[in-house]
């Protein structure tokens, strides 16, 4: 279990670089990330609060739909939230949004398979999704409609309010090309990389 715990806690840190990789790549952002960076800005709070604001929030209402009392894994998604909040703090406070395109998109991609071999790697440990897969899957399982297009639909939800909180607080556009790229890519690319990464880490027993 320990073992398990090492590597779900080193998929989440490839997560939250890879959010703050695709955050300072300046070429637009993930309909999530978008609700995120907007929300830091308009509140003026860290990311570090603000992910484990929405792991909170995401979490309640993923039990409450599942008609669950919380459990111990509540904790481990709050510390998830946290800890990947903080390592987008570390990212975009100690580098500048990149104004070199190509380097912004190369940032982008590099960002965005970052944080797909995070989510691939959890996958594999078979512990908990983090907070927002686990409120989509509780949503799926209410609904009756499948994870894939209840995540599609929560990203536009998603999207909506990131622009809206934009418009309201004339904040910078974060939409782009980038975001076309992540809503497009973002599902093929888990899926193709995720029979290697479980290759991977089936050499260490898991």
């Amino acid at each position: 279990m320990l073992k398990k715990l090492l590597f779900y806690f080193i998929g989440m840190t490839l997560i939250g670089f890879g959010v703050g990789f695709i955050l300072i790549a300046n070429v637009g952002v993930g309909p999530w990330d978008l609700l995120m960076a907007n929300s830091v800005k308009a509140f003026n709070i860290s990311f570090t609060f603000g992910f484990a604001a929405q792991s909170a929030i995401l979490i309640t209402m993923g039990f409450i739909l599942r008609k669950k009392w919380p459990d111990i894994t509540v904790l481990l998604l709050l510390i998830t939230g946290l800890y990947i909040g903080f390592l987008v703090d570390v990212v975009t406070q100690n580098n500048d949004p990149i104004t070199n395109v190509v380097l912004g998109y190369l940032t982008l991609i590099g960002g965005l398979v970052t944080v797909l071999i995070g989510i691939n790697i959890a996958r594999v440990t078979n512990i908990i999704l983090p907070s927002i897969d686990f409120f989509v899957e509780s949503l799926s399982l209410r609904t009756g409609l499948t994870f894939g297009r209840t995540k599609q639909l929560m990203e536009l939800v998603a999207l909506i309010i990131g622009v809206a909180i934009a418009v309201i607080y004339d904040l910078p556009n974060l939409v782009w090309v980038g975001t076309i790229i992540i809503l497009v890519t973002g599902g093929p690319i888990v899926n193709a990389i995720y029979p290697a990464v479980k290759k991977v880490m089936s050499k260490f027993n898991l």
